[in-house]
């Protein structure tokens, strides 16, 4: 049994998905990162033989306003299940993001690159994975980027809807990054949790895994209008605009692709290229098969 950490959010509803019958997800109140003992008990109750950590304050705009919070959830509580972990000698996956890195680099990052996030949840994100290799020898760290899928909030989502809705819609061209297909990350973590506990993968380090290519907003979105237009849908112009236009409380960095060739080296693991995830999770939203918001 694989115990994933967190219940509502895109990968655990994923996981879920890709095999149920061998993942439990919890969330809050039964496994509450900010409560240690509702974290002793899904361990003792659920005697997982490894643990996928997708909980995390995710709300980037919001972090700013909400430093402790984020850090709470994004550091403290990973370290504490990465703790109980290593005490029950079960193999956690800690799932990270882009964001630790500030997009000067011009190219996609490895995983020996130096962090530097601009923002607080980039900073939170970084200390969690921080704490949690130092709290357990068997712990992993994967970062993933620009997740999406056919349920909850996600960039697709909104962007299938307005060009569904709009004359034309202004989309940025200067933010890069390597758009991820919750379903096929799912796919990829429930195999390397069975390497981990076969001994496998390498423990205790930094993997990158996200879809395969790069990509900017504005090509993100042509994917999703060329998809809708194939199946005869009329979508709204798409105009190019700069990130100035769209001003939020968080810094973004504008160039976060991941270079994953590490974890594909190691453990054979690589996603499918950013379109076909993107053009799947189109036709999922097409079908009706999504998930509620």
């Amino acid at each position: 049994m694989i115990l994933c950490v967190g219940a509502s959010g895109q990968l655990a509803r994923s996981l879920v998905e890709v095999d149920g019958k061998r993942v439990r997800a919890l969330g809050r109140p039964e496994l509450d990162l900010t409560d240690d003992r509702s974290i002793q008990n899904a361990l003792e109750t659920v005697q997982p033989d490894a643990v996928i950590n997708a909980a995390a304050f995710t709300a980037v705009d919001d972090a700013e306003a909400n430093e402790d919070a984020a850090f709470a959830l994004n550091r403290d509580g990973p370290e504490q299940l990465a703790r109980l972990c290593a005490r029950h000698d079960v193999p956690l996956i800690h799932v990270s993001t882009d964001f630790v890195f500030d997009g000067k680099k011009g190219a996609p990052y490895s995983e020996t690159d130096r962090a530097a996030p601009l923002n607080v949840y980039g900073r939170s994100k970084l200390a969690g994975e921080e704490a949690v290799l130092d709290a357990h020898p068997r712990a992993m760290v994967v970062r993933t980027a620009w997740v999406h899928s056919p349920f909850g909030t996600n960039f697709t989502k909104l962007m299938a809807g307005l060009l569904q809705t709009r004359e034309e819609i202004g989309v940025v061209v200067d933010q890069v990054g390597s758009p991820t297909y919750a379903p096929d990350l799912a796919a990829a973590l429930l195999k390397l949790a069975d390497g981990m506990q076969n001994h496998q993968c390498t423990e205790n380090g930094i993997y990158h895994l996200a879809g395969d290519g790069g990509a900017t907003r504005h090509e993100w979105v042509s994917v999703i209008a060329d998809t809708l237009a194939e199946r005869g849908l009329k979508t709204a112009r798409i105009r190019e605009a700069s990130a100035r236009e769209f001003p939020a409380p968080a810094q973004r960095p504008n160039d976060t692709r991941l270079n994953c060739m590490k974890i594909q080296q190691d453990c054979g693991l690589a996603l499918p290229a950013w379109q076909e995830g993107v053009r799947a999770c189109v036709l999922r939203l097409l079908s009706g098969m999504e998930g509620s918001a």
